[in-house]
């Protein structure tokens, strides 16, 4: 992964971590977790091929 790439999928992890963690306290569950587990990885792997 080059280190451009690295930058951009370290911001989207904050950002999705962020993000789960206040609708998961607003639903009462921990969907947004898995979505965003899910999510990050389709991206690390998207990143890495580029």
């Amino acid at each position: 992964m080059t280190e451009q790439n690295a930058a951009a999928f370290g911001s989207a992890m904050l950002t999705s971590i962020e993000g789960a963690f206040v609708v998961s306290k607003a639903q009462g569950n921990s969907t947004a977790h898995i979505n965003a587990s899910r999510a990050m990885t389709a991206l690390a792997q998207a990143l890495r091929l580029n």
